[in-house]
């Protein structure tokens, strides 16, 4: 694949700007699998970071008026346990060369993730960035999916 058309692939990602800063490290090189690993790895340590947000978030709620908000945060951190345990599977999956269900999983993760999103969303102003953790997060997942979307219309990798 040449260059130009490994960068387009970017217009399909959620923020093509930070697809293009990640993969601009891998100029000259294919897709799979140092590419797309490398991208998995980002995801990984940014739901990494993210579930320790809002852990801490969550583990400083001692006041019981709060309940309700502290009740929200650990619905938030089930859905980035479960997110997390859907990036493993795709790793794996991405390792055994499944690209269909590395996309499937990280589409799952990604899915909890916007539900962490609508729950904290629905009930209050969230004021300590875990919306935009989310976006990242949903948008690093969304050049896994193009890059996957590459992988299998050029190489026929299922």
């Amino acid at each position: 694949m040449r260059y130009a058309n490994f960068l387009n692939l970017c217009e399909w990602s959620g923020d093509p700007s930070l697809c293009h800063l990640i993969l601009n490290h891998f100029r000259g090189k294919t897709l799979f699998p140092k590419p797309l690993a490398n991208v998995m790895d980002i995801v990984k340590g940014h739901a990494r970071s993210t579930s320790k947000k809002i852990w801490g978030i969550y583990d400083g709620i001692k006041d019981q008026k709060k309940i309700k908000v502290k009740g929200r945060y650990r619905k938030c951190m089930n859905n980035y346990i479960s997110a997390r345990n859907h990036l493993r599977k795709a790793e794996k999956f991405m390792v055994a060369g499944k690209i269909r269900m590395t996309r499937l999983h990280t589409s799952l993760a990604s899915a909890d993730v916007r539900s962490c999103d609508q729950e904290l969303a629905r009930h209050f102003r969230e004021p300590l960035g875990i919306a935009k953790d989310n976006k990242k997060f949903n948008n690093l997942c969304s050049i896994v999916f193009a890059i996957c979307g590459v992988l299998k219309r050029n190489f026929m990798l299922g």
